[in-house]
Parts: structure tokens; sequence; C-alpha cells
């Protein structure tokens, strides 16, 4: 199948799913993992490649919008000091080892 042809399909069977969902009443991410167990089971549809270009474009904003929208801002307030007590500890640990590994390296590839 063509490219294009390919997300077409994808999107449509997305689309059953969501209208599917709502009527048996499960989660969305539910029945969409499922559905995509099924179909890579029976291989009915060969995947595109997916590219660091293609995730960025296309489902990243996707994703990032559909969570901002959903969120709920009271729930959000309410934890936010677990949030900061999480977040702000895992970018430094994370800047950290990155500096950490990739110190050697740059170094020893610049000799």
């Amino acid at each position: 199948m063509e490219f294009g042809t390919v997300f077409v399909a994808l999107f449509t069977i997305a689309t059953a799913v969501a209208i599917l969902v709502r009527w048996l009443k499960i989660p969305y991410t539910v029945a969409l993992v499922a559905t995509g167990l099924i179909l890579g089971t029976t291989q009915s549809l060969q995947p595109p490649h997916l590219s660091k270009e293609l995730l960025y474009s296309l489902f990243l904003p996707g994703l990032l919008y559909e969570a901002a929208f959903h969120l709920e801002f009271k729930d959000f307030w309410k934890n936010k000091i677990a949030i900061h007590a999480l977040a702000i500890p895992g970018v430094v640990v994370a800047i950290a080892l990155t500096a950490i590994i990739l110190t050697p390296i740059v170094n020893a590839l610049s000799l």
C-alpha cells in the first residue's frame, strides 16, 4: 500500500475505534492498543517507517494538544508540590548523567 493510503486507513480505524468505545464504555487507549495488537499480529497493514520528522510534525502535536485539552487544572494545582518534587530532581539528574556520559566521548572524538 502507498504511504498516504496507509495513514488514511490507520486514521479511519482509529476513528472507528473511538466511536466503538463510546458505545462499549471502555477506555479509548485500551481499545486502541488492542486494535494495534490485532493489526500487527494479522499484518493486515504494512506500517510506514517512523521517522523523526514524521513523529515531531504529525504525532507529537496531536498528543500534546489532547493531553493539554483534557488536563484538569484543579488536579494539577492540587498536586503541584509532588510534580515539582519529582520533575526538578529528575531534570537535574538527567542533565548530570548526560554530562557525565557524553564528556569522555566528546573529548575522545576531539583528539
